[in-house]
């Protein structure tokens, strides 16, 4: 990187060395260079803005506290953070108390998380520093805390789920000590706000796909590390009530906590936490009625209530409801195509997801269920429906609520609603009537029912 070596020889000039630190450095020992480049150095922010002054770097100040800076070089930026020391209090806290700058490059390294993250990068020379033996670490695929488990993992409630991530992203085993010191500190995600645990879950339900090729179902990896480390419990505790709840042996071979992570593990990224969650309602379920049959909407409550608390938006609740929701429609394979027509256009903008969700809970079941391959199926209604003239949406009509105003003036305003939704469901179901004649003819006659 060019404009990374003439930074490190603006800094030279000043007698300082910049380097390159942390999951770039470690990332590219193993290979592979798409992760962000971030860069250290003894210099603190404020003295280096006067030497970046009438260069192409631009300092844009981004925490005063830990002296963090980004750098900008055109359409490069790189995040600068001058060595330190820190002090956190007792908790949590994804935030150290006290910050000391001026120090050495070991004492920046012993701040950090894990040693494959404290392997140095000299720019200028082209060599590699390694106070903490991590190169050997990265070698052997292991994660290490840069001094005790306790006091690492006693720091930073939020390292417990970075360390779990990692694991899952790389194909990295945990040292027994530091995995023993993690689970005694699950507690501390307690003091870590909901938007940064909701960060770190997201990118464990996708850790596969993180490095492709590095961890093979790196996302399961994960979520079992969550389950066997009793941090799912904190998370979605409705989940581990599904471990041993067996099902019916006609369709399933597993119980139903094997069940979801076949399906989780099946899933394609775009709908992994609801594979997750299709079935967290089963357990209640049983509860409530004596069986699972109304599992779904009871899932769909469950998760609800457990996403909102992880602060998920409003949209990826609503997508992942619905999935929930709707993952046992037509499981028999034998609702009419009239109905099954408006379930689809009904859903039409997560028929897509649906279907995949579909196909994951059949492959998770461990056994072939005899009858028709239901996901199939509905993918070829689907591509029926495109072609045949399916009105997706009130728009797709040939006809509009002017035209219903023109012919039957008789017509109160508030029913024109209603007789636009009655020709929408009428040409979902027999998209030949979708035609303006016909459905002129139509509205011409349209009966309005009082009362």
């Amino acid at each position: 990187d060019s404009d990374l070596k003439k930074l490190s020889g603006i800094y030279s000039l000043c007698g300082c060395k910049q380097y390159v630190v942390g999951g770039y450095v470690r990332n590219a020992l193993m290979g592979f260079y798409n992760t962000d480049c971030d860069i250290a150095g003894s210099l603190t922010m404020c003295e280096l803005q006067p030497l970046l002054e009438n260069t192409p770097y631009k300092p844009i100040f981004q925490d005063k506290k830990t002296g963090t800076v980004l750098i900008k070089c055109g359409n490069k930026s790189y995040e600068y953070t001058p060595f330190r020391g820190e002090e956190y209090e007792t908790g949590g806290k994804h935030r150290p108390e006290n910050v000391k700058f001026h120090v050495t490059l070991q004492d920046d390294a012993v701040r950090r998380d894990f040693t494959a993250n404290a392997v140095y990068y000299d720019i200028e020379e082209n060599r590699i520093t390694d106070p903490l033996n991590g190169v050997s670490d990265i070698n052997n695929r292991v994660l290490k805390a840069v001094t005790s488990p306790e006091k690492v993992m006693s720091a930073d409630g939020l390292r417990i789920l970075r360390l779990v991530r990692i694991a899952a992203e790389l194909g990295f085993d945990i040292d027994n000590n530091l995995y023993t010191e993690t689970v005694k500190r699950k507690y501390l995600l307690e003091d870590i706000s909901a938007e940064r645990i909701k960060k770190e879950f997201d990118k464990i339900l996708t850790a596969d796909t993180k490095y492709p090729g590095m961890s093979l179902n790196g996302h399961v990896k994960g979520i079992n590390m969550l389950i066997d480390m009793g941090i799912m419990e904190m998370l979605f505790p409705e989940l581990l009530d599904l471990k041993g709840l067996a099902q019916p042996a006609k369709y399933h071979v597993y119980d139903a906590l094997d069940h979801t992570l076949e399906v989780f593990k099946n899933s394609s990224p775009d709908i992994r936490l609801a594979a997750l969650l299709h079935d967290v309602g089963k357990a209640e379920s049983v509860k409530r009625c004596g069986n699972m049959h109304k599992h779904a909407e009871t899932g769909a409550e469950i998760a609800a209530v457990r996403l909102r608390q992880l602060k998920y938006s409003n949209k990826e609740i609503n997508e992942t409801v619905r999935l929930i929701e709707n993952h046992m429609y037509d499981i028999d394979g034998k609702t009419k195509e009239s109905k099954l027509r408006l379930f689809i256009v009904k859903n039409y903008d997560i028929i897509n997801k649906q279907i995949e969700l579909k196909c994951a809970d059949a492959s998770g079941k461990g056994k072939p269920v005899s009858g028709e391959n239901i996901s199939e199926k509905w993918r070829n209604l689907l591509e029926r429906m495109k072609k045949d003239g399916t009105p997706f949406s009130m728009k797709d009509l040939k006809v509009n609520g002017r035209d219903i105003i023109f012919l039957r003036p008789d017509i109160e305003a508030k029913d024109i609603k209603t007789v636009l939704q009655t020709l929408f469901r009428e040409t979902v179901i027999n998209p030949c009537a979708n035609c303006r004649e016909i459905l002129l003819k139509r509205i011409a006659s349209f009966k309005i029912k009082k009362g």
